[in-house]
């Protein structure tokens, strides 16, 4: 099992980006914290990340748009972080290749569970902590 796992943090909101990043980096993981949406999808392209985190409302781009242009890459385990409550939403971010969306505010203890599972087995695919949309 490999001792951290690689986070890209992608969130227009800086604080947000900052917080979850430094809880995240608090417990083992390489975070790259992004509050750049252009940004983040270049990242996101570039290279494989273990997991990564993608707000769906920012400026200038739509979450699900932004997870469409980084499926070039293999993710092991994509969440979607989102405040907004439309499920058609969400089920939009899920039918584009999220594993999970995930409300805001985050639930620190489930995600760090994720992370957790992420590290020991690579992928989120098989996670209990998931949980699925109605």
């Amino acid at each position: 099992m490999p001792d951290s796992i690689s986070v890209l943090l992608i969130d227009d909101d800086p604080a947000q980006c900052e917080t979850l990043g430094d809880i995240l980096a608090d417990h083992g993981c390489l975070v790259l914290p992004c509050s750049d949406p252009a940004r983040g999808e270049m990242l996101g392209r570039e290279r494989r990340f273990d997991l990564v985190l993608l707000d769906l409302k920012m400026a200038g781009i739509d979450g699900v748009e932004l997870l469409r242009r980084i499926q070039v890459q293999p993710h092991g385990c994509v969440i979607v972080l989102t405040g907004l409550v439309e499920p058609w939403v969400k089920r939009a971010a899920l039918d584009e290749g999220a594993h999970a969306v995930m409300d805001k505010p985050v639930d620190i203890p489930q995600l760090l569970e994720i992370a957790h599972e992420v590290q020991a087995s690579g992928d989120c695919k098989t996670s209990s902590s998931l949980v699925p949309l109605p």
